[in-house]
């Protein structure tokens, strides 16, 4: 693991507690970076440090599998276009935002359209319709 900003030193109080990354280097070599906590149905991660990007890569897709979160997005679109969702109670609202400087194809995605074409333009926005 990398750190960017800070470090906190963590010692491990429970033997439960699983050391899911180390520092390699610097004043903490050897010490726990990243720990997880299961319990009961759940479970809780610490991170000691703000991560890079490389280090966001390797961590956050193992903890959101540990936490069985998973992606709305298909494949295609992650990284691309940022989803927030909203509802009525009977109806889902996907707003689909286009976070890069080219057009994205939302065909993938399904829900009846509000406004405009599937191809959203660069940092436009598209909501789909879809039942809860």
């Amino acid at each position: 693991v990398t750190g960017t900003l800070w470090t906190d030193r963590i010692t491990l109080a429970d033997p439960a507690t699983e050391v899911v990354s180390t520092y390699k280097s610097g004043d903490h070599a050897g010490r726990p970076a990243v720990t997880l906590r299961r319990t009961g149905a759940g479970s809780a991660a610490y991170v000691s440090t703000r991560l890079g990007p490389g280090g966001l890569g390797v961590l956050l897709p193992r903890l959101l599998e540990t936490a069985s979160v998973r992606p709305e997005l298909p494949p295609e679109l992650r990284g691309l276009v940022e989803l927030a969702v909203r509802t009525d109670g009977t109806d889902d609202f996907w707003f689909l935002i286009n976070r890069t400087d080219e057009h994205v194809d939302l065909s993938a995605v399904s829900g009846r359209p509000l406004h405009g074409p599937s191809l959203v333009g660069p940092r436009q926005v598209r909501v789909l319709r879809r039942p809860c």
